[in-house]
């Protein structure tokens, strides 16, 4: 058969030829995608049979059109089962809003890919479409209502002119504030066009775009454009909705925006009480039940941003610029691999990542880790995502004191747009994107001299007669430039 999908065919044909006898009409759905991504070489799908395909969202770029050449890849995956079936839907990803995929919010759009993909779809004969793209509940994705209505308008007919579509959205959902929100949105998709690397759904590098005068102009021109609108007006709301990821974007990367604000007269940190009226104002644009509940959801996304968190006494004396600091905020528990932010009283903030898997295998000094990784227990990393540069340290003794210490993980390590610290193999993560510095691209402005990180280890599988709980804790991790 040539993979694992044949198995899963010669299953779901028998369920299809039994229901056919009785209901004709019924059409049984099974995936082709994951284990079953590649086509069998014998046993092919029953007429009554739908193979649902996805574009890959950790892989494909969804803010290029399919046929674009940085997603060449994934052409041959469509057409194989084109040749391979007769019934095909896809299950297509745009730019999430989903924490994971959205930290921080920043501004983009899929619109420059919407029509070349739907057309794909429909010349590829695809009759089912199911677009994942849900918007994020309190700093919307640039624009995505109109990618909503566009996509819409473009499955009834692809061929439908985008300019025209377009036209009569910004009219009538923006008024008097049209002209300035459609040059907005014409800047955003034409910036995009110049990025050379891949973006995914998944992982979303900085937009080159994104130019401290650029960021400046559309915070200035959109804050005059809502003051210049009625206080109750639709239309200001929905500027306002817009202005959301470029006030957080902003604050997020300080590092980067920060001196043209201040030349300017506006602090980073004033944009923060304006980041968060805009926000709740969001959330509230309807009726809702427990706003509180996605207030709080909202703060526990934004305090990655805005967080002052006092600085560890080792590096007090490292001035600002040549320092940088994860904590609490910035770590992702894995559930499924038994992390998670807890409250600990023996960190000097108070939280910690907190990485206990309660299978004993994940446990143990320099222990290699299930799965085909090669990871091990107490190894620890920062690096880059699919780009050269990382500093690795794997322990092989630890403190036995069950208290936190500061490791040193050695070498000197370049930031690129996407990085990562990891440890325990990807039980502990955070990432760092936020530190990449927007540069004339010197690379000693995104090198980084020292690099550590604040740990502690309990149970016996670390600490011989421990009668505690085996876990890793990790609360901060520094980068540090220059010796001090």
């Amino acid at each position: 058969e040539g993979s694992e999908t044949g198995l899963l065919l010669r299953f779901i044909n028998k369920i299809a030829q039994d229901i056919r006898k009785e209901y004709p009409e019924i059409i049984i759905r099974t995936f082709g995608y994951s284990a079953s991504a590649t086509p069998p070489t014998k046993t092919l799908p029953a007429d009554n049979v739908l193979i649902q395909l996805t574009d890959k969202f950790t892989v494909s770029d969804p803010f290029r059109p399919l046929t674009d050449p940085i997603n060449a890849d994934r052409l041959k995956y469509f057409h194989e089962w084109r040749k391979s079936t007769k019934r095909l839907m896809v299950w297509d990803y745009w730019n999430l809003g989903y924490r994971s995929y959205y930290r921080p919010p920043r501004p983009d759009t899929v619109f420059n890919a919407i029509q070349s993909d739907l057309r794909f779809f429909r010349d590829l004969g695809v009759t089912d479409l199911f677009i994942e793209a849900g918007a994020n509940a309190f700093a919307p994705q640039s624009f995505i209502l109109f990618s909503y209505f566009t996509g819409a308008q473009l499955m009834l007919d692809p061929e439908k002119d985008t300019g025209k579509l377009a036209d009569v959205y910004f009219k009538y959902y923006y008024g008097p504030a049209a002209p300035r929100m459609r040059q907005l949105f014409d800047d955003i998709c034409e910036g995009m066009k110049i990025q050379k690397n891949r973006q995914s759904s998944a992982i979303v590098s900085h937009w080159n775009y994104l130019t401290p005068k650029f960021m400046w102009q559309t915070y200035s021109d959109l804050k005059k454009l809502s003051a210049s609108l009625p206080a109750d007006s639709a239309y200001r709301r929905r500027v306002d909705a817009e202005r959301i990821v470029f006030i957080w974007y902003a604050i997020a990367k300080r590092d980067s925006y920060g001196k043209i604000f201040q030349e300017h007269g506006v602090k980073i940190d004033d944009l923060i009480p304006e980041c968060r009226t805009l926000a709740k104002a969001y959330i509230r644009r309807y009726p809702c039940r427990k706003p509180e509940a996605v207030d709080k959801e909202f703060e526990d996304l934004f305090k990655a941003a805005v967080l002052n968190l006092p600085r560890p006494e080792k590096f007090k004396d490292v001035p600002p610029e040549n320092f940088r600091m994860i904590a609490y905020p910035h770590f992702r528990g894995v559930s499924r691999l038994g992390s998670r932010v807890v409250e600990d009283p023996d960190s000097y903030l108070g939280k910690a990542l907190k990485s206990a898997n309660p299978n004993p295998i994940y446990h143990g000094i320099n222990k290699v880790l299930p799965g085909k990784g090669r990871f091990r227990t107490t190894e620890f990393k920062w690096g880059n995502h699919k780009a050269p540069g990382r500093v690795v340290l794997v322990l092989k003794s630890v403190p036995q004191d069950e208290k936190y210490h500061w490791f040193r993980i050695p070498g000197k390590l370049e930031l690129k747009p996407i990085s990562y610290f990891v440890g325990q193999g990807w039980a502990i993560q955070a990432n760092t994107s936020q530190f990449f510095m927007l540069t004339d691209g010197n690379p000693l402005d995104n090198t980084w001299d020292e690099v550590w990180f604040s740990a502690k280890f309990t149970g016996p599988a670390y600490v011989k007669g421990s009668t505690r709980e085996n876990a890793i804790y990790v609360d901060a991790a520094v980068l540090i430039r220059g010796k001090y």
